[in-house]
């Protein structure tokens, strides 16, 4: 089977089959189309009607979805929430996520709307790479941000220790008549990992600043790799988004 028109053809009623609009108000329908989150919830999207115009909206269900199993409250999540929305030109409203289009734009604009909602699902499954440099970003802004006139080091190579640059640099908060005060955030159990190889060779070439680790969430690592660092630390903080105060108080009475 060839033919362009009998193709067509099919994958029209099969589409139409798998279509359905279900009333919830007068003037409200439910979208039923073949999209899922990956529990397997079809996704839960709601057109209505005022004149000409029409919105497609979500009344927050999405959001809410995704809090289920992923923290939206946080300061990473929240940026990358709001530049999905941003980069599909969808508005937000108190959770809700709308789109108001006409008529003529109404199926193209239905694509964009469900294309947001499916990039939006997906950082409930976020690729963890991506998710943990993002987490590495905001720790070194947050750090710059408060420390940046205050001898932050976004990359510190001692000079006094040996092959340095071959060993993880952490973020360094460099005083002079001062201790180095140098931080690790650490996300992963790799990461962990290299934190210890790191801190162990300073130790071993006499350099003996502050050491102190910053932590995605500390019940993602392996216990075995945490007891080798917690070993070699002055300090470590189990869930960076929770302690922002407490970081910066520690910090800034290290420098005091």
């Amino acid at each position: 089977m060839n033919n362009l028109s009998e193709i067509k053809n099919i994958l029209q009623k099969q589409f139409m089959d798998m279509f359905d609009l279900k009333q919830i108000r007068p003037s409200i329908f439910q979208i039923i189309l073949p999209y899922y989150y990956s529990d397997g919830d079809i996704f839960e999207i709601f057109i209505e009607q005022e004149g000409d115009i029409f919105t497609l909206q979500d009344f927050g269900l999405s959001l809410m979805k995704l809090s289920y199993d992923s923290d939206t409250e946080s300061d990473y999540r929240r940026e990358l929430i709001k530049k999905i929305l941003k980069e599909n030109q969808v508005g937000f409203d108190e959770g809700n996520i709308y789109l108001n289009t006409p008529i003529e734009l109404l199926l193209p604009n239905l694509m964009v709307f469900l294309d947001t909602i499916s990039k939006l699902s997906g950082l409930s499954l976020l690729n963890k790479k991506i998710s943990r440099n993002h987490f590495y970003e905001v720790v070194e802004k947050f750090l710059a941000e408060r420390f940046g006139n205050s001898g932050f080091e976004s990359k510190f190579l001692p000079e006094s220790v040996p092959y340095v640059e071959d060993y993880l640099a952490p973020h360094a908060i460099v005083v002079e008549n001062k201790i180095p005060i140098c931080l690790f955030p650490i996300a992963t159990n790799d990461r962990c990992d290299q934190v210890t190889i790191s801190v162990q060779h300073y130790k071993l070439n006499g350099f003996n600043p502050y050491l102190i680790g910053l932590y995605e969430n500390m019940e993602e690592i392996s216990s075995k790799k945490i007891s080798k660092v917690t070993n070699l630390m002055d300090k470590q903080f189990s869930f960076f988004f929770k302690n922002e105060i407490f970081i910066t108080n520690y910090l800034q009475d290290k420098l005091n």
